[in-house]
C-alpha cells in the first residue's frame, strides 16, 4: 500500500477536481448539477480545510483515532461533492460533522450489510469474532439518500484503512484504501482526458 504521505492530497485533490469540472462543463447548467452552484465556490468541487478542532470533535464523537490518510484528506479538504460518477456514483464525501457510524443508519437494510461484511472478514484488522456485528467497526464516510455509499472499515493500523464502495444495483467493490480510491480516479481521468 502507498503511504499516506506519498500522497499529496491538497496538490492530487486540485488536479481531480480540474479534471471532473472539464469533463461536466457542458452539463453545469443542468438540473443534475444545480448543487454546485450553491456552493461558496462552485469551481471546487470540495470542502474548505478542516481545522484541528472539527477534526478531533469527529474523533471524540466516533471514539475512534482517524487514519492518517483521512486526517490528511480532511485537512486539505471536509467533504467531496459527487460529480460524473465520482467518488462513488451519487455518493458525495461527506464532510466531519455528517461521518456516521452504519450500525446507526435506520434508513438502511442493515442485516444485508452484516451479511455483506461478513463476506470481507478478510479486510478487518484484527479479524473479526463470531460474536463480534461488524457494523461496530464500519464508517459510513459517503452517503447519497440512503443507497449508494462509501464505507470505511475501522483497523488497527494508522496509515489508511479498507474502503469499499456500495450501490445497491451493481453490490460492493473494495478498494485497499482511500488513497487507492482517489489515485484511481487520478489515473483514469488522465487517461480520459489524453483520449
Amino acid at each position: 500500500m502507498t503511504p499516506p504521505t506519498a500522497f499529496d492530497w491538497k496538490r492530487q485533490l486540485k488536479v481531480l477536481n480540474s479534471l471532473l469540472l472539464a469533463v461536466i462543463a457542458d452539463e453545469l447548467d443542468e438540473p443534475h448539477y444545480e448543487y454546485l452552484a450553491e456552493r461558496p465556490d462552485p469551481r471546487w468541487l470540495g470542502g474548505k480545510p478542516a481545522t484541528a478542532r472539527a477534526i478531533a470533535s469527529m474523533e471524540e464523537r466516533l471514539g475512534i483515532t482517524l487514519p492518517d490518510a483521512y486526517r490528511a484528506f480532511f485537512q486539505a479538504s471536509d467533504g467531496w461533492v459527487r460529480a460524473d460518477g465520482f467518488p462513488h456514483r451519487l455518493a458525495e464525501l461527506l464532510d466531519t460533522p455528517r461521518v456516521f457510524w452504519l450500525g446507526t443508519d435506520n434508513r438502511r437494510d442493515l442485516a444485508q450489510f452484516r451479511e455483506l461484511m461478513r463476506g470481507l472478514s478478510h479486510l478487518f484488522e484484527p479479524p473479526l469474532a463470531s460474536d463480534d456485528d461488524p457494523l461496530d467497526r464500519v464508517l459510513c464516510i459517503g452517503d447519497f439518500d440512503g443507497n449508494e455509499c462509501i464505507l470505511y472499515i475501522v483497523c488497527d493500523r494508522t496509515d489508511d484503512w479498507p474502503v469499499v464502495l456500495w450501490d445497491p444495483e451493481d453490490g460492493a467493490r473494495h478498494r485497499v484504501s482511500l488513497v487507492e480510491v482517489f489515485r484511481g480516479e487520478l489515473d483514469y481521468r488522465l487517461r480520459e482526458a489524453a483520449g
